[in-house]
């Protein structure tokens, strides 16, 4: 699950000549971003890393065209901030430890802006987060 598109693989070079895997991306208020994967390119391990992540992000993009279509269908699809909320507050553990997330203004700017620092919650805590 990613926080905003699926975005790509770049190669990116640093000042001392050094070559790096970069993911980059646009986040949930499409504002473009690249954070660094693994280096150097031809390592083994960050090979697979980004490897690892390309086939992520192709299994995310070929499942956009099956989205759209549950769209015209009629089925129900939030917006790309309210999904980067929730796609947040997933990633960082905070439904698998209990929380619940409700109300109609939990997906405004200052929420969002607090669930991006969540750190990782501990398992059986019972959080509510009501809005």
């Amino acid at each position: 699950m990613f926080c905003g598109t699926a975005g790509s693989v770049a190669i990116r070079t640093n000042q001392q000549g050094f070559e790096f895997y970069a993911h980059r991306h646009y986040d949930g208020d499409g504002k473009q971003r690249e954070s660094y994967i693994s280096g150097p390119v031809g390592d083994e391990a960050a090979d697979a890393k980004a490897l690892d992540l390309k086939a992520r992000i192709t299994e995310v993009k070929a499942q956009v065209a099956d989205v759209r279509l549950l769209g015209r269908e009629g089925f129900q699809l939030v917006d790309t901030k309210t999904y980067a909320t929730l796609a947040s507050l997933h990633l960082h553990g905070v439904f698998q430890a209990g929380a619940m997330l409700i109300g109609s203004h939990a997906t405004n700017r200052s929420v969002r802006s607090r669930c991006l620092n969540f750190r990782r919650m501990q398992p059986g805590c019972r959080i509510w987060v009501i809005c």
